[in-house]
C-alpha cells in the first residue's frame, strides 16, 4: 500500500517579517462614491498586523489616467476597522507629503483625531470630519493603531499596493515594493477642483421584483460637484444576459428607450433619479445571470472618470447545501468547541462538513491535501471556519455560536445555485479500481462564459474519524484524506447535463485513518476560482459503491512501481538537495514543486525527458534565485505514466550554516 511518509522537524531558525496578514472574509464593504477617493476595491480581503502605524498616500496628480495635475479639497476621512474589540485607541492623522513620506512635524500635520476604543466602529467604517477643508495635490492619511495577530488588525483589499505603507523602524515602507499587493481601506471625502462641470454617477440600484419574469427599474444617484447648473446630461445603459441584450421600455407605450435624459442638475447637489414610474426592464422567465453597464454622459463634463457604473447579479432559484469547511487540530479544546457549536446548529440534510487537519504534528490526521486546502483560503491559524467558500470565522470565541448561526441560516435561506439536480454513483472491482461518475444539470439557467471558465470541480475522499484517539467520540467528524481530482475548463453547455468520470484506487491511492474504507465517502463540489463561492456540494458513501462492475482485465492493471528518494536530508547551502524518481515504466516529463510551510510555491523544477530514472537538484533558492529561509519544505512530485498522473509528497529540512 502506498503511504505518504510524514517526518516532523522542529525548526529553531525562522525568518522574521515586519508585518504579516491572514485572509479576511472577502465581504463587500462598499463606500459610496459620493465625493470619496480611495485605492481599495471595497472588499475586506486581508487583515494586517505587526506594526503600530499604517498609511495611504493620495497622489491626485496620478489619480486619473490622462490628467497630470489635479487638486483635491479634503473635508474628511473614513477608515474601516475589523476585529471585535480593542483595548487601544486609534489616532487618525491627516498630513502633508515630505519626500514620499508623511510629514508628521507640527507644521506638516493638518488634522489629527483620537478615537477611543468605546467609540470605535468594528466591522464598519469610522467617519472623521475635518474642522476645515484642505486643498492640495498630495495628502497622507496615517492611522496609528497597535495591531496583533489575534484581536486588532487593519483591513485591506487584495489589489495593487503601490499607495499603502507600513511603519518599520521609523520609516514608512511601501507595500508593493515589499511584494504585498494590498491597499488599506482608507478613504478621503471632499471634491476635485476642476474647471467647468463635474458630475459623478455615484450608484445604481434597482426597484421592482428581482426574480425571474420580474419587472425592474433603475434608480440613479448623481452628484453635481460644480458650482453651476448642468443641463442636457443623459444616461446610457447596456443590460445583457448570456442570451441577448434586454431593452429598457416605456411603461406607457411599450416603446424602447435608448437613453435616459436627465432634468437640470443644480450646483453642489446630490440627486436621486427614480424612473420606476415610466421605465422598466422585463427579466427573463427563467433564472439567468445579468450584467449592467451604465454611463453618465455630459458634453460639458471635465472629469468623466466617475461617470460609469457596472453591476452584476445572479438570479438563481435552486437551493444549495451549505458547505462548512473547518481547519482544525487534534487534542485542541478550541477545535472541539467549534465542533460542539456546529453540531447543535447544523441541519444534516441541508449541509455538509469537511475538516482539514493541516497541522504537521497532527498525525495520523494530517495530510498534504488538507494543507493545500488550508492555504487555498490563506488561513494562518486554528481553528477556522469557512461557509460556502466566502464566509470566514477565524478562531473560537464566546460569540462563535451566534456568528456561525447567523451566517449559516442566511446561507441556508438565501444561498441559491444554478444547478437544478445532481446524481453520482461508483463501481469497483477486486483490485480496488473505482470509477466514480457524477452528473449535474442546469438546463434552465443561461450562464456567462467567463463565469463558467472560472469554475473548478473538486473531488476528494473524506473519512468519518469520530472517536479515534485525539478526537471527541460524541461528535461526527469528517476528515479530508485525499484530493482525487480538480477539473477546470468545464465543458458546461447550456441546456445539456454535465458529466464526468473520475478513477482512483481505494486501496493504493490513499491510506485511511481507521483502517477501513467503510467509513469513507467521496465528496465533490463546484467552486468559483476568484470569489471562492461554492455552488454545489454533495457526497457519496463508499458503502453505496457497486462491486464487480468495473471491466478491467487483470492483464490491463498497471504493474509499474515508483520510488522517490531525497538526499541529503537535512541539507544546507554548501551542497544540493537531490530528488530522484525511479520507475518500472517510462515517466513523461515529471515535475517537482517546492512549497514553504505557508503553502507558497517557492520553485518548480521540470524535466522534458521521458525515461525510467529522473534526478532533480535544488540549491535552496527560489524562482528569483534568492536564498530561502531555514525551515521545513514540502515537495510535490508529479509523474505521468500512460496518461495517468501520480502525485507523491516528501519533506526536507533546510538548515543554514552559521
Amino acid at each position: 500500500m502506498k503511504k505518504i511518509l510524514i517526518v516532523v522537524f522542529i525548526v529553531c531558525i525562522s525568518l522574521l517579517n515586519a508585518i504579516d496578514y491572514f485572509s479576511a472574509s472577502g465581504q463587500n464593504v462598499t463606500v459610496c462614491r459620493d465625493s470619496l477617493v480611495y485605492y481599495h476595491t471595497n472588499t475586506d480581503d486581508q487583515h494586517w498586523y505587526g506594526t503600530d502605524s499604517w498609511a495611504v498616500k493620495f497622489d491626485f496628480n496620478n489619480y486619473f489616467s490622462g490628467i497630470d495635475s489635479l487638486e483635491f479639497q479634503a473635508e474628511g476621512a473614513r477608515v474601516y476597522i475589523p476585529g471585535q474589540q480593542s483595548s487601544d485607541s486609534m489616532s487618525v492623522i491627516f498630513c502633508k507629503n515630505d519626500y514620499n513620506q508623511p510629514d508628521l512635524t507640527p507644521e506638516g500635520i493638518l488634522y489629527q483625531q483620537e478615537i477611543q476604543p468605546a467609540a470605535m466602529n468594528f466591522q464598519d467604517w469610522n467617519d472623521i470630519d475635518f474642522s476645515q477643508t484642505f486643498t492640495d495635490t498630495i495628502f497622507w492619511l496615517v492611522v496609528d493603531y497597535p495591531t496583533n495577530s489575534s484581536t486588532q488588525f487593519i483591513s485591506a483589499s487584495a489589489v495593487d499596493g503601490s499607495h499603502s505603507y507600513f511603519l518599520d523602524n521609523g520609516y514608512y515602507y511601501n507595500m508593493l515594493a515589499n511584494s504585498f499587493e494590498s491597499e488599506f481601506l482608507f478613504s478621503l471625502q471632499g471634491r476635485f477642483i476642476t474647471e467647468g462641470t463635474d458630475l459623478d454617477l455615484i450608484t445604481l440600484s434597482w426597484v421592482g421584483d428581482m426574480v425571474p419574469a420580474g419587472e425592474v427599474s433603475p434608480v440613479f444617484i448623481i452628484k453635481n460637484n460644480s458650482s453651476e447648473t448642468v443641463h442636457n446630461a443623459y444616461i446610457n445603459i447596456n443590460f445583457i444576459c448570456p442570451e441577448e441584450e434586454i431593452d429598457l421600455t416605456y411603461i406607457s407605450t411599450g416603446n424602447v428607450c435608448d437613453s435616459i435624459l436627465l432634468p437640470a442638475i443644480p450646483p453642489d447637489q446630490t440627486i436621486e433619479y427614480d424612473v420606476s414610474d415610466s421605465l422598466f426592464y422585463q427579466l427573463f422567465a427563467r433564472p439567468a445571470q445579468y450584467e449592467v453597464d451604465a454611463e453618465l454622459v455630459c458634453v460639458s463634463d471635465s472629469l468623466t472618470q466617475n461617470n460609469s457604473y457596472n453591476d452584476q447579479f445572479n438570479l438563481f432559484i435552486y437551493d444549495k447545501k451549505v458547505f462548512v469547511e473547518n481547519a482544525v487540530k487534534a487534542n485542541d479544546i478550541s477545535s472541539e468547541n467549534v465542533w460542539n457549536a456546529q453540531s447543535a446548529i447544523l441541519h444534516p440534510d441541508s449541509s455538509l462538513v469537511l475538516n482539514y487537519f493541516a497541522n504537521f504534528p497532527d498525525e495520523p490526521f494530517f495530510n498534504p491535501y488538507s494543507l493545500e486546502r488550508f492555504h487555498y483560503y490563506d488561513l494562518m491559524g486554528f481553528p477556522a471556519t469557512i461557509l460556502n467558500g466566502t464566509n470566514k470565522i477565524l478562531g473560537y470565541y464566546s460569540g462563535y455560536s451566534d456568528e456561525f448561526s447567523s451566517i449559516y441560516y442566511q446561507e441556508l435561506n438565501e444561498g441559491k445555485t444554478f444547478v437544478e439536480s445532481d446524481t453520482s454513483y461508483a463501481s469497483y472491482n477486486d483490485y480496488g479500481e473505482v470509477e466514480f461518475v457524477v452528473q449535474f444539470e442546469y438546463a434552465q439557467t443561461p450562464l456567462f462564459t467567463d463565469f463558467i471558465s472560472g469554475l473548478t470541480f473538486y473531488t476528494a475522499i473524506m473519512e468519518d474519524v469520530s472517536g479515534i484517539q485525539g478526537l471527541p467520540s460524541d461528535i461526527d467528524i469528517q476528515a479530508m484524506l485525499y484530493m482525487v481530482d480538480d477539473a477546470t475548463g468545464l465543458l458546461l453547455n447550456y441546456a445539456e447535463p454535465y458529466g464526468d468520470t473520475i478513477s482512483f484506487n481505494m486501496i493504493e491511492d490513499f491510506e485511511t485513518i481507521s483502517g477501513d474504507t467503510v467509513n469513507c465517502s467521496v465528496v465533490y463540489w463546484l467552486q468559483d476560482n476568484v470569489s471562492k463561492e461554492i455552488f454545489l456540494v454533495n457526497s457519496l458513501p463508499f458503502t453505496e459503491f457497486i462491486p464487480g462492475l468495473v471491466s478491467i482485465d487483470e492483464n490491463d492493471i498497471p504493474t509499474y512501481q515508483q520510488s522517490v528518494q531525497i538526499y541529503p536530508n537535512p541539507f544546507n547551502f554548501t551542497g544540493y538537495l537531490n530528488i530522484s524518481l525511479n520507475s518500472t515504466d517510462e515517466v513523461q516529463q515529471p515535475t517537482v514543486a517546492i512549497y514553504n510551510i505557508k503553502g507558497q510555491l517557492i520553485k518548480k523544477i521540470k524535466s522534458d525527458e521521458i525515461g525510467y530514472f529522473h534526478i532533480f537538484t535544488w540549491d535552496g533558492r527560489d524562482s528569483n534565485n534568492k536564498e530561502v529561509a531555514s525551515g521545513v519544505y514540502l515537495m510535490k512530485i508529479e509523474s505521468k505514466i500512460g496518461g495517468i498522473v501520480k502525485k507523491q509528497f516528501r519533506k526536507c529540512l533546510l538548515i543554514k550554516q552559521k
